[in-house]
């Protein structure tokens, strides 16, 4: 079994992310910029997100 498993309130964090990037219409190479966010981690949470 994997131990680098995300935990309930990291999953949660990660879709208010993602959930404020889809509200703000902006790019999310721009968004994870300003958010401090690798814009690599971003695209795999979206890719990883429910739709």
């Amino acid at each position: 079994m994997r131990s680098d498993k995300l935990s309930e309130e990291r999953i949660g964090e990660i879709l208010a992310i993602l959930d404020e990037l889809k509200a703000s219409g902006a790019s999310a190479e721009v968004f994870a910029q300003s958010h401090g966010v690798s814009y690599g981690q971003l695209r795999g949470w979206l890719s990883h997100a429910p739709p």
